[in-house]
């Protein structure tokens, strides 16, 4: 049991510049934090193994032939691609920290506790900036794809729009994503050194005597003199932009969005009634997925963005690892998030639906479809 100095003493360390009440609450709940997040390292190793093989056949099925129609898929491909590879980097995360923790038992058929060599640990860290880059492009294309939607549904008979339904426009928009995502990982890169910390010291459960220790240089990271150098200024300025062009701008985009999608299906189903058209239950169906999407990206990201921007006013260690705990928490979300998509596709796209019964053979009755005449599409222009 802590006593009441022990637990002084940490509130004094965490968070050194708040006055006494304030500092032992916030290391309540930092310990809370840490309580809910060290669980979320294990449960997203396994989801991420699961995530990983649901995610690769889906990106098999959006990436058939008979799939790629619209912007919407190919954007959706690209936000595959994104989650696919979050998750490989989840995986090789999640593996280095239990690596290094031999008090953890539950990895122990999977990894031997060893420290890992210094080439493994510029891949380690390679992995973790590949994951916050295509995180980064997966939030974006949700606001993308929400923009393109909009104006799919707005302005539908316009033909100087029609480009943005196109599926090249959605792989432009996924490269693009990509791009703009790239010059944060490039940054992020150099925010911690790779240092020599000790030689290894092997715990018990490895079996070693004390002539057969394997002579192994244990390293760690430090934040780098970029990132802390005057005052941390540069540093300070970077999470202020990421936080802000990566995560708060496209959590204030996406509910603005999907407000205006709901707008917009109301108006579409008020003209199609006026215009006496049967209800595109299809095109509700797709803006209903887009509007999952991009809540589902919001309910993820937005609390990242809110840490990652108090880290610039809030400098103290207490806050660093209470940022890293949310960070967690909210990787599990994201795996979880990324294999709920193809649930999604599955249940709200028929187009997806057959796609996958002629993979497995599974033959389908054709769905006869009311077209619309030219004089009905005129009318509907005339009254726009």
């Amino acid at each position: 049991m802590e006593t009441t100095t022990s637990i002084y003493e940490q509130a004094n360390y965490f968070f050194p510049d708040s006055d006494d009440s304030t500092k032992l609450f916030l290391r309540d709940v930092l310990k809370v934090f840490e309580l809910v997040s060290h669980p979320t390292i294990r449960i997203q190793f396994y989801i991420a193994i699961l995530g990983l093989i649901v995610t690769f056949f889906h990106l098999i099925i959006l990436t058939r032939k008979s799939m790629i129609t619209t912007s919407v898929i190919s954007i959706m491909i690209g936000v595959g691609t994104c989650d696919l590879m979050a998750m490989t980097a989840t995986i090789i995360h999640s593996w280095v920290i239990y690596n290094e923790d031999d008090s953890d038992p539950w990895l122990d058929f999977i990894v031997t506790v060893h420290p890992l060599p210094l080439t493994q640990m510029y891949v380690y860290w390679v992995f973790i900036n590949l994951r916050e880059l295509v995180r980064r492009s997966s939030t974006w294309l949700g606001v993308v794809m929400a923009l393109i939607r909009y104006i799919n549904l707005k302005y539908w008979t316009n033909t100087k729009y029609r480009h943005f339904s196109l599926p090249l426009y959605g792989f432009r928009a996924f490269f693009w994503c990509i791009m703009g995502s790239v010059p944060f990982t490039v940054i992020y890169f150099f925010r911690y050194d790779i240092i020599f910390e000790k030689m290894w010291n092997p715990p018990k459960k490895c079996g070693f005597s004390s002539g057969d220790i394997p002579n192994l240089n244990v390293y760690t990271q430090i934040p780098s003199a970029l990132f802390t150098d005057f005052g941390g200024l540069f540093g300070k300025i970077y999470m202020f932009l990421n936080g802000i062009a990566t995560k708060i701008l496209p959590c204030i985009l996406l509910p603005l969005l999907t407000f205006l999608l709901i707008i917009e299906i109301k108006r579409a189903d008020k003209t199609r009634r006026s215009a006496n058209l049967m209800k595109r239950k299809k095109s509700d169906k797709t803006t209903g997925l887009v509007i999952f999407m991009t809540f589902s990206f919001f309910i993820v990201e937005l609390p990242i963005g809110i840490v990652v921007v108090l880290q610039v006013a809030y400098t103290e260690l207490g806050y660093l690892y209470i940022a890293t705990y949310v960070n967690h928490i909210c990787n599990l979300i994201f795996t979880l998030n990324a294999i709920i998509h193809c649930l999604i596709c599955f249940l709200m796209s028929g187009q997806y639906r057959n796609t996958v019964g002629n993979m497995l053979g599974i033959k389908r009755k054709n769905n006869f479809i009311t077209a619309v005449s030219t004089a009905q599409l005129v009318k509907i222009w005339e009254h726009k």
